[in-house]
Parts: structure tokens; C-alpha cells; sequence
């Protein structure tokens, strides 16, 4: 049988790891119900390849002038997405938060014509690009 003593020990050994654990998966909640900051998913989605992939809305709307002055639309499956560069240089990278929820970050690189426009949209609390719209000229 054991001591009182030795139960004290196991019950408070028992009991401190049971709040840690409680601990553990409350900071994983908050984790899942925090909402996803633009600027932390930015940064990831300039430089990892797997990961832009992973948050673009297929299949995605693509807006474009054609040599007619038009603008005609194109869709991009999956299968044919290409990984985008967003670290060239001379490029000029502006945000504009329309919304909580709808971010368009602008691309331009001055003095050539190119201005392209990928707009973000905040869904189950994660950013996903869901259209761009090329206005260069």
C-alpha cells in the first residue's frame, strides 16, 4: 500500500499534467479560431511554392485587355497554375484592404506598362487568391 505521502506526490503529478494538457488544447483553439493575418500569409506566399498553390481558388478568374481593348476572362485549373514571382526587381507592391475580408495587392514595375492586380478574400479565416485582373498595357 502506499503512503499518504507517495499519493500526495502521484495525485499533484497527476493533476499538473492534466492542466497542462487542458492548456495545450485551449492555445490550440485559439490557434484555429484566430483569423489568418494578410501580412504573415503575404510572406509565406511570395516564397513558398506548395503553399501558393495550396491557397488559390481553382478554378481561378483571370481578367486580361486583349489587342481589341477588351477585356476577356480565362480560368486557370489546378493542373496548369505556375508558380508566380513576386520578388522581382523593380516591382512595386501596393495593398489596398477593401475590406476585413477582400484584400487586392497591386503589382506594377514602373515605367513598362505592367499592372496586375491579385485579389485575396479572407475565407474560414485563411486568405485564398480568387482572381486576378491584368490591366497592363
Amino acid at each position: 500500500m502506499l503512503k499518504f505521502g507517495m499519493r500526495i506526490t502521484i495525485f499533484s503529478w497527476v493533476i499538473a499534467c492534466l492542466l497542462i494538457s487542458c492548456g495545450s488544447n485551449q492555445s490550440k483553439e485559439a490557434q484555429k479560431d484566430k483569423q489568418e493575418d494578410f501580412e504573415i500569409f503575404w510572406q509565406k506566399f511570395q516564397y513558398d511554392k506548395d503553399f501558393q498553390k495550396s491557397r488559390v481558388k481553382f478554378p481561378l478568374l483571370s481578367k486580361y485587355y486583349g489587342v481589341d481593348d477588351e477585356y476577356h476572362e480565362e480560368t486557370t485549373k489546378k493542373s496548369e497554375w505556375e508558380y508566380r514571382d513576386f520578388n522581382i526587381e523593380g516591382l512595386i507592391k501596393t495593398l489596398n484592404k477593401e475590406s476585413p475580408t477582400r484584400t487586392i495587392m497591386a503589382l506594377m514595375i514602373e515605367d513598362t506598362g505592367v499592372y496586375v492586380e491579385y485579389i485575396f478574400e479572407l475565407r474560414n479565416k485563411k486568405w485564398f487568391l480568387i482572381e486576378t485582373v491584368d490591366q497592363s498595357t
